[in-house]
Formats: C-alpha cells, structure tokens, sequence
C-alpha cells in the first residue's frame, strides 16, 4: 500500500502538470477571440476528450503490463 504523503505529493504534482499552461491553452487563446465563443468552447471539449482518452488508454497498457509480466 502506499503512504498517504506518498500519495498526496504525487497527487499534487500531477494536479500541478495538468493545469499548467501548455500548447493547447496558447491555441485557444489565439484562436477563440479571432473565431468566437463556440469555437473556443469545441475546442475545449476536443481538449479533454484527447486527455481523457489519453488517460484511459495509459491505464489499460499499463495494467496489460502488469498483468503479462512474470512474477
């Protein structure tokens, strides 16, 4: 099992990496006053859409690893 500090310091830092500013954030701030509110709002749903099956498909591989592994 893992510590709770453990956890909640990785929580942390994960939570930390997610919110900070990247290429999407530039694209939608560049493009959202130039094209309108809607866009901006698609482009946010295309946003998470791509992290959450992002995620998803990072979790299935890795409990496939884990699964197949010896041991």
């Amino acid at each position: 099992m893992i510590p709770l500090h453990d956890y909640l310091t990785f929580l942390s830092i994960v939570t930390l990496i997610v919110v900070s500013p990247g290429a999407n954030l530039f694209l939608l701030l560049q493009a959202t006053p130039v094209q309108g509110r809607v866009t901006g709002v698609v482009m946010t749903l295309g946003f998470c859409a791509a992290i959450i099956s992002h995620a998803t498909l990072a979790l299935v591989g890795g409990r496939l690893l884990l699964s197949r592994s010896p041991g």
